[in-house]
């Protein structure tokens, strides 16, 4: 006679509040964690765009996750909106002061990028080979 497996249900892992909200770098990585983030960020940095063109700038990003990142970012204080035009509605996107203030951290995400790829070892691959 076989056993019937019962089913166990499976509980969801989350983290425990390590952080009491007083750890600055937490609190910058609870902003920027989300993925395409930083990469729109980066984009910003170089003046406001519109939707498309931020589209294709983060290529390889899906519309609704654009505007989602977008969203979350205006209600951070990082990027401002602003809508122009009546007839032809035209949205523009750019970075508040706050935003603009992520510069010195994209700049040092870009060196560690280039210094890494430089020596030809990919950084997720640069634990596993010792670099």
């Amino acid at each position: 006679m076989s056993r019937a497996r019962i089913p166990v249900p499976i509980r969801a892992r989350t983290m425990l509040p390590v952080h009491d909200g007083r750890c600055g770098v937490a609190r910058t990585c609870e902003v920027l964690r989300e993925k395409w983030t930083i990469p729109i960020v980066a984009a910003l940095l170089e003046g406001p765009l519109r939707f498309t063109v931020l589209e294709q700038r983060c290529a390889g990003i899906s519309p609704r996750t654009l505007c989602e990142r977008l969203r979350s970012l205006e209600a951070a204080g990082l990027v401002d909106r602003v809508s122009h035009g009546a007839a032809q509605p035209r949205v523009e996107y750019s970075l508040t002061e706050r935003g603009h203030a992520l510069l010195p951290i994209v700049e040092e995400l870009r060196r560690f990028d280039a210094a890494w790829t430089a020596v030809g070892v990919p950084v997720r691959q640069a634990g596993a080979q010792g670099a």
